[in-house]
C-alpha cells in the first residue's frame, strides 16, 4: 500500500508490472525501497517457490536488471554464503 501511495513523490515505473506478476504468483506483496531503485516481492512457500517466481520475472519483466533471492530471518535480513 505504501509503495502505490508514494507513486505520486517518487514514480515507479515498474510497479505496475511487478504488482501485477506477484498477483498472478500469488506473492504476499511487493516492497519498494525508499530511493525507487529495488523493487521485490514478498513470497512465502519456500525455496523452489522463490525461484520458480524469480523465473518468471525474468521471463515477463522486459529490462530486469537482476532477478535474485533473499531469505528473511527474524530480526533483519543476515547475508550468508551457501554451502
Amino acid at each position: 500500500m505504501s509503495a502505490i501511495a508514494n507513486q505520486r513523490a517518487l514514480f515507479n515505473p515498474h510497479l505496475e508490472a511487478v504488482a501485477g506478476l506477484a498477483e498472478e504468483t500469488g506473492a504476499a506483496g511487493v516492497n519498494v525501497a525508499h530511493s525507487g531503485a529495488v523493487i521485490g516481492m514478498l513470497v512465502a512457500g519456500g525455496l523452489q517457490r522463490a525461484h520458480d517466481i524469480a523465473n518468471s520475472a525474468r521471463r515477463s519483466l522486459p529490462g530486469l536488471q537482476q532477478a535474485v533471492w533473499r531469505r528473511l530471518v527474524g530480526g533483519g535480513v543476515r547475508c550468508a554464503e551457501a554451502g
